[in-house]
């Protein structure tokens, strides 16, 4: 079907859903939104948790029932005073690299940290072409190729440990 959900971890359930031809998600019955002082996505559902559930994903709030997810604060890049969420580069690149990939960053001394691409698998070529409708500031300083990325124990990609493979 040609929806994506937004679930929890923490509560092992879903609270909102979007087709995938739309940028937002919109909340299931019964279910509060709001932001806190860091733009990070607040819930209220009484139905499934007793208190407000606070998260890190930093959110646009379109109305009380819609929402576009940005990214994880705790994933947000800050380049040369630019913020940037690798989560929504990811989801334009998705169609154009078969592999897995993520976009973090790594220090610099003129930026603070500079925009990178780690992909996983045997190296190949990556077009120009690929970045294009990315802002000068979307497109990765460096690529760099791991064999396999470090995943948590619930399947999800380790950025961090998967990053630290770099150095080795």
């Amino acid at each position: 079907v040609s929806q994506s959900r937004y679930g929890m971890t923490e509560t092992v359930s879903h609270i909102a859903l979007k087709k995938i031809s739309e940028d937002y998600f919109s909340v299931l019955p019964n279910i509060k939104i709001g932001i806190d002082e860091r733009q990070c996505l607040v819930i209220e559902a009484p139905l499934l948790y007793a208190e407000k559930i606070i998260t890190n994903d930093s959110v646009e709030i379109i109305n009380d029932n819609q929402f576009i997810l940005k990214g994880r604060i705790d994933n947000i890049i800050n380049s040369g005073g630019i913020k940037i969420f690798p989560e929504e580069l990811e989801e334009k690149l998705s169609l154009k690299i078969d592999q897995r990939f993520f976009f973090t960053s790594q220090l610099d001394e003129r930026l603070g940290e500079q925009l990178i691409l780690i992909v996983e698998g045997t190296p190949f070529a990556i077009s120009n072409n690929v970045f294009d409708g990315f802002s000068k500031y979307q497109i990765p300083k460096a690529i760099y190729f791991v064999d396999q990325f470090v995943e948590t124990g619930n399947n999800k990609i380790n950025r961090n440990l998967t990053k630290e493979k770099l150095k080795t």
